[in-house]
């Protein structure tokens, strides 16, 4: 009887060993996961991914710079992407907005994955916001603008004699051809001169109706060309092709092809009348390759020139300064002739927003 007595003492004394050291591994293997920097996975399991901000607000034309938490190396980096909605994402988790909203706002969804299995994921939801810039041309009926006008050479300089002040104002809103417009009445010297200029603005997109070159020998009708894309860095303004045309007063037909094309240049610092702006600059081409042919004329004649406007915008004033540059034109037996240029810098404004 006193031998089992001892036998259970004995495994009573056990057990209690066994718990004490059943204790003291699970305390040393909690110490171990305290002071570790990265968790511990075991296997089969999967590690949480999660992005911040779950919610952003970002102006179109904008970047935001998304966190993800998630332990990762070098060698199995995670992969960013918009999943749904507009915009785009860097490889280091950038979300950058467009440029322009269509609408007053959007969303988008831009999740981030684990490059080693791709159901590991997170998304957060960005809300683009309208840019408050693109109004480089301020609508509202009664704005006005004065400037100096002067015809400059052939080597580009102003005329000092033709110094001339004209004052533009807007007087209409018209719809001409589907598109909503304001017109801009010229005064010149305090006279109302017939010369209406239209303009109508669509977004970051401003577009005139106009006459399309300013070539003495072709003539178009008026049309919407567009002018300036404050967003875009170039684009095509005009484009035709010449079959046998007639010569606006002369006794020829022509040929050829005529390219108008527009580059912008942003945030370029411009000096105007001691006054310094920072425009968007706006840069029209026109490359002219004609060929004139006429019967009495043993061989066809055949010349280039290239003509150039710049236009500078400034946000919430309008047009600070355009340039039309001189262009001189040599035409085999006909001689060669010019085509005065002219340049227009701001005086004085009265703008208000609508």
């Amino acid at each position: 009887m006193r031998f089992f007595c001892i036998f259970d003492e004995i495994l009573i004394e056990t057990y209690i060993n066994f718990v004490k050291y059943f204790l003291l591994l699970i305390l040393f293997v909690f110490i171990l996961n305290s002071c570790s920097e990265e968790p511990i996975a075991v296997k089969g399991d999967k590690l949480a991914l999660f992005v911040t901000p779950k919610q952003a607000v970002v102006p179109a034309g904008s970047t935001f710079q998304l966190q993800a938490e998630y332990p990762f190396d070098e060698n199995h980096p995670l992969i960013w992407s918009v999943t749904r909605g507009p915009g785009a994402v860097t490889n280091q988790g950038i979300y950058i907005a467009p440029g322009f909203l269509v609408l007053s706002s959007d969303t988008a969804i831009v999740t981030c994955f684990s490059s080693t299995d791709l159901t590991v994921k997170d998304s957060t939801i960005i809300i683009i916001t309208p840019q408050s810039g693109f109004d480089y041309f301020p609508k509202t009926l009664g704005n006005y603008w004065v400037y100096e006008r002067f015809t400059i050479d052939s080597n580009n300089n102003e005329l000092i004699a033709s110094r001339q002040e004209d004052s533009l104002v807007i007087k209409y809103t018209p719809k001409i051809l589907g598109y909503d417009a304001i017109g801009l009445q010229t005064y010149r010297a305090g006279a109302r001169v017939n010369d209406t200029s239209y303009y109508s603005q669509i977004g970051p997109i401003l577009y005139q109706y106009r006459y399309p070159i300013n070539f003495p020998l072709i003539q178009f009708p008026r049309r919407w060309m567009k002018i300036a894309d404050f967003v875009g860095g170039g684009w095509s303004v005009f484009d035709t092709t010449l079959n046998n045309a007639s010569a606006a007063g002369l006794p020829f037909r022509i040929s050829g092809t005529i390219q108008a094309t527009a580059t912008r240049t942003p945030n370029e610092q411009v000096s105007v009348n001691g006054n310094q702006y920072t425009s968007q600059k706006v840069v029209i081409s026109t490359v002219y390759n004609i060929t004139l042919n006429q019967q009495l004329l043993p061989i066809p004649i055949t010349f280039n020139t290239t003509s150039r406007e710049s236009i500078w915008f400034v946000d919430k004033i309008g047009i600070v300064k355009s340039e039309v540059t001189s262009a001189k034109i040599a035409i085999p037996i006909l001689g060669s002739f010019g085509i005065d240029g002219n340049r227009r810098n701001l005086l004085r404004y009265n703008v208000t927003e609508e």
